[in-house]
């Protein structure tokens, strides 16, 4: 009797979306500085977009080829993206702008 209750127990686990590792809390997407790791740019199916200006951005991004760590450090993929990016004129979610050092949040 105990282990049905264990398997129905982890059945409605995953079938109420358990499973949804991908899915990213909306507080954390609308917040520049819990963006980094590894980005996809997409033109379709974002999870985040954004605007490149030239000042008063809210982030500063620096592009980086191995262990994006800290706020600010984008590494470029083509799969394994954390984030999904989508570069927009507007209707973005955040401004950022590219920088060679001294990525970060404002």
């Amino acid at each position: 009797m105990r282990y049905l209750i264990h398997l129905l127990l982890i059945a409605i686990y995953l079938f109420t979306g358990g499973t949804t590792f991908q899915e990213k809390p909306s507080r954390e997407l609308s917040d520049p500085c819990k963006i980094y790791g590894k980005i996809k740019l997409v033109e379709n199916g974002e999870d985040i977009r954004v605007k490149v200006v030239s000042s008063g951005e809210k982030l500063r991004v620096r592009y980086v080829t191995e262990n994006p760590s800290s706020p600010g450090q984008w590494e470029l993929v083509v799969s394994g993206a954390q984030y999904k990016v989508k570069i927009v004129e507007s209707g973005e979610h955040f401004t950022i702008r590219e920088v060679k050092s001294g990525e970060g949040c404002n």
